[in-house]
């Protein structure tokens, strides 16, 4: 198989740096020639100074080349592989000993067994190497040289192509695409339903016509990557925004804040008229209001992962935080939206209105203190345990390419040495948060009893939001998907490092505390309703229950697997997360409340399923400890 390795820096040589796109055309031709399969690597924005784990294109060509996937490699040239003697010489060593076949684009195969190309290769590199430390400063030069004479450097914008002397031109076809984009926004579309009209009509996007390849996003509140196949690229409201505004379009092109001309789609009275008017547009969904959104960047949706943004109409029917993929057709992860009011609600008045969010920091806080020392000394442990590692791996290399060792030994150390750092690099940021929690605790606690008594007073939106950033990270919103009135939340905060766990019952205004086993009243969405559990009642909502004994509502006994929960059926365990029992707390709620205790069946009465199988079983089982002490029937449960 041939691995296709395409890279390309930040910087780019003119004229002389190819795009990924020809790279991996080129490698794609050279396949067809040789009559094999290929594999794509890229490395997109990454330098060729990088060492091979610092490339994960290249450092998933190299893994390749070990497991003997890999036969054949196709590079555009020796600069796309390395800018780093170094490098170069692990690469050189790897290809020889593994029989690997090397193509470039304009020598064809480069043989690598040739003593006059082992020292031509090396001295390229210390070329190339140089060329490093002096290219910067003439790539900016001519980049601004190219701008003046009106040349494209780039993907030039929409609209725009390049012709065969690199000069910006009009692509007639798109300026089709653009002067409708253009005259639906004069028209009161907002950039969403823009977006969707170009979609449903199927236009094509800068992306859809590259068609190969990937592009990746970011989310600018979490900082997390997600990757989209090019030819699956949609037209997006941001996409839209940014057409719009884009000054190009009426002749004005825009690089290192200087002015260039340029040809214009649009006449520039046509442009400054649609971005006049863009203020005014809307969805044609009914009246917006100017409502500003507490939990705006903080809230995500937890099954899709995306932002939750806030929309919110003037009669209040289309008033909550929606998940982001709602905005465009077909593409809804299909979580439901949760009220602007409610959700807003339960984080001011549980966390920070009361004393919730002040007890779970200091608690936090004052149980790591006591391990710090003991926290500095895993961080350390940990990043020498990495460093070590990753010495290993980078050892492997060498020994390939001296043949130190088997084929088998490499992939068995290899695969032992990968899954070592994913387990070290896990724990060091987990010890790195804790550590972060505790420093200043002293300090940070006497600011907390300040500070925390202010917010009981009344205080603007500005200073509200302020608090609420300061003191979360996320909170993901889960809809469930068999019962439309329930909600799992889980909040996590920037100090405390344990995420808060909540249910939350959409009719009856209820929240309940995964976490702490408890039951929240209404008082933390509506401080005007003061609900005691008396006037509950025992039976208020499904797989709820009450504890006489305990005078609480709680959910019957539980699994809790990552974000989801599932009741269980047939159990000893009392209630609520059964990781939370021990053999002695068992015994001692049985004796509180023997009347949860089945008589038959040994197993606790608000988990019993008697049409299951299970049920036989257990009614069986416990006849051989009827005469015999309470405690063994738990213990035994233990155990098996």
């Amino acid at each position: 198989m041939l691995g296709i390795y395409a890279r390309i820096s930040k910087e780019k040589e003119d004229g002389k740096d190819r795009s990924i796109n020809d790279q991996v055309e080129l490698g794609k031709s050279l396949a067809k020639n040789l009559d094999i399969p290929y594999e794509i690597y890229i490395d997109e924005g990454y330098s060729g100074t990088l060492d091979v784990h610092n490339r994960p294109g290249l450092a998933k060509l190299v893994e390749d080349i070990f497991d003997n996937k890999i036969t054949h490699v196709f590079s555009f040239d020796q600069s796309r592989l390395e800018r780093n003697k170094d490098i170069w010489a692990k690469l050189y060593n790897l290809f020889q000993n593994k029989k690997i076949k090397l193509f470039y684009d304009n020598i064809g195969e480069f043989d690598l067994n040739r003593d006059e190309n082992f020292l031509q290769s090396h001295i390229i590199s210390l070329m190339n190497n140089f060329y490093i430390k002096i290219g910067s400063r003439k790539i900016k030069s001519v980049l601004k040289r190219n701008i003046e004479e009106g040349k494209v450097h780039a993907i030039p914008p929409y609209g725009y192509k390049k012709d065969s002397e690199g000069f910006l031109t009009i692509d007639e076809e798109e300026k089709k695409t653009i002067y409708k984009i253009f005259s639906l926004s004069l028209e009161g579309k907002g950039t969403d339903t823009i977006a969707n009209i170009l979609n449903d009509e199927n236009i094509p996007t800068s992306y859809n016509k590259i068609g190969k390849g990937i592009y990746t996003t970011k989310n600018k509140y979490t900082g997390e990557i997600k990757e989209i196949n090019k030819i699956d690229a949609k037209w997006r409201g941001n996409t839209i925004r940014s057409i719009l505004k884009n000054t190009i379009y009426k002749g004005q092109r825009k690089w290192k804040d200087e002015i260039y001309e340029a040809p214009n789609l649009i006449s520039e009275e046509f442009w400054n008229k649609v971005n006049d008017n863009l203020i005014n547009n809307s969805n044609n969904t009914g009246k917006k209001v100017n409502y500003r959104y507490l939990l705006k960047g903080l809230i995500r949706c937890g099954k899709c992962g995306r932002n939750m943004v806030g929309r919110s109409r003037e009669n209040k029917k289309d008033h909550a935080y929606q998940c982001s993929s709602k905005r465009y057709k077909g593409e809804s992860c299909g979580n439901r939206s949760i009220n602007i009011d409610k959700i807003e609600g339960i984080i001011w008045s549980r966390f920070f209105k009361g004393n919730d969010l002040f007890n779970l920091l200091k608690n936090d806080l004052l149980m790591k203190k006591d391990n710090k020392e003991f926290i500095s000394e895993n961080i350390i442990k940990a990043k020498k345990q990495l460093s070590n590692l990753q010495q290993q791996k980078e050892n492997l290399v060498i020994a390939v390419s001296k043949g130190l060792l088997s084929e088998e030994e490499i992939k068995k150390q290899k695969n032992s040495i990968d899954s070592e750092i994913k387990e070290i690099d896990i724990l060091l940021k987990d010890y790195e948060l804790q550590l972060s929690n505790v420093v200043n605790s002293n300090e940070l606690i006497n600011s907390y009893v300040e500070e925390f008594g202010e917010f009981k007073g009344s205080l603007s939106f500005l200073q509200q939001k302020e608090i609420v950033n300061k003191y979360i990270q996320n909170i993901k919103v889960i809809s469930s998907e068999k019962n439309h009135d329930i909600y799992s939340l889980i909040i996590r905060f920037k100090i405390k490092s344990e995420e808060e766990h909540y249910l939350f019952f959409r009719k009856k205004d209820l929240l309940y505390s995964i976490t702490d086993n408890e039951l929240l009243f209404s008082k933390y969405f509506n401080t005007k309703a003061d609900k005691s559990i008396d006037s509950i009642g025992n039976s208020i909502i499904e797989n709820i229950v009450f504890i006489p004994s305990e005078r609480k509502f709680v959910l019957p006994p539980f699994i809790q697997n990552g974000e989801n929960l599932q009741i269980i059926s047939n159990s000893i365990f009392p209630y609520g997360n059964i990781n939370d029992w021990t053999i002695e707390k068992v015994v001692e709620f049985y004796n509180n409340n023997p009347e949860l205790l089945c008589k038959e069946s040994g197993l606790n009465t608000l988990s019993i399923s008697k049409e299951k199988d299970s049920y036989i079983f257990f009614c069986k089982e416990y006849k051989l400890y009827k005469d015999k002490p309470f405690a063994d029937w738990i213990k035994n449960w233990f155990k098996n």
